[in-house]
């Protein structure tokens, strides 16, 4: 079973719900869903799926789509205040109405994903991420979630550009608890992506890029070891 991270809850539980339109130096509210997200995490962090769907994340999800199904603005999920303002910002170029809410109705859709993909049923998954990256459409360990989905079908193309925006994400707004391990789990999406992809010049500076964010990332080295020897089955017989 993998694990999730847990170093998203503080800013979660930081997270200002309700934003409509947000003042740069207003200062975020406790989010009312941090608690209940803590929970699910805990539940599935012991194995316990079926307990964390039933008790946590699906009646967040009935909730939400009671109270914000229909509405005629964009909805998104901000964890904090800067997430909160690029939203806004994206919407009001946009000349569309928006309203920033609870971040945890995102994670919600996120850990339903999870779950499904970490019982290999990526069918399944793939609406729950796509909905979680469509009301947090900056944070990169959805988008990264929802790249290592496109990549068990072989979408690499679809896979590379949702990488290729977890990274943007990730320094749009940096987690300042995770900042190296979201960004690098990106990369090396991308890598990954671009191996496929038969791109091997641009793999290897995804690779590198991990490496200097943390010389000891092991899945980078292998990763890079791997190039070379494509390298070298590649390379023309003399």
């Amino acid at each position: 079973m993998r694990t999730i991270p847990l170093v998203f809850l503080t800013a979660l539980a930081l997270a200002g719900p309700g934003y409509a339109a947000p003042e740069a130096k207003s200062l975020p509210q406790p989010d009312p869903l941090a608690d209940r997200m803590s929970q699910a995490i805990s539940l599935v962090q012991k194995g316990s799926f079926d307990a964390a769907l039933a008790q946590v994340i699906e009646p967040t999800i009935a909730e939400f789509e009671k109270e914000y199904a229909g509405r005629k603005e964009r909805i998104y999920c901000a964890r904090d205040a800067a997430e909160t303002l690029l939203y806004m910002a994206r919407s009001s170029e946009k000349g569309e109405a928006a309203q920033a809410v609870s971040a945890g109705y995102a994670y919600a859709y996120y850990l339903k994903g999870y779950i499904l993909v970490d019982r290999s049923d990526f069918d399944g998954a793939l609406p729950f991420l796509q909905k979680a990256v469509e009301l947090s459409p900056s944070n990169a360990q959805f988008l990264s979630e929802l790249g290592h989905v496109y990549q068990t079908g072989k979408q690499w193309p679809k896979s590379l550009e949702t990488f290729d925006r977890a990274i943007e994400g990730a320094r749009t707004l940096p987690d300042n608890t995770n900042q190296s391990g979201t960004l690098r789990r990106a990369l090396r999406g991308r890598g990954y992506a671009l191996i496929e992809l038969n791109r091997l010049d641009e793999a290897e500076k995804a690779y590198a890029e991990c490496l200097e964010l943390d010389p000891d990332d092991a899945k980078a080295k292998g990763e890079l070891n791997y190039v070379k020897g494509l390298r070298a089955k590649q390379a023309p017989t003399k």
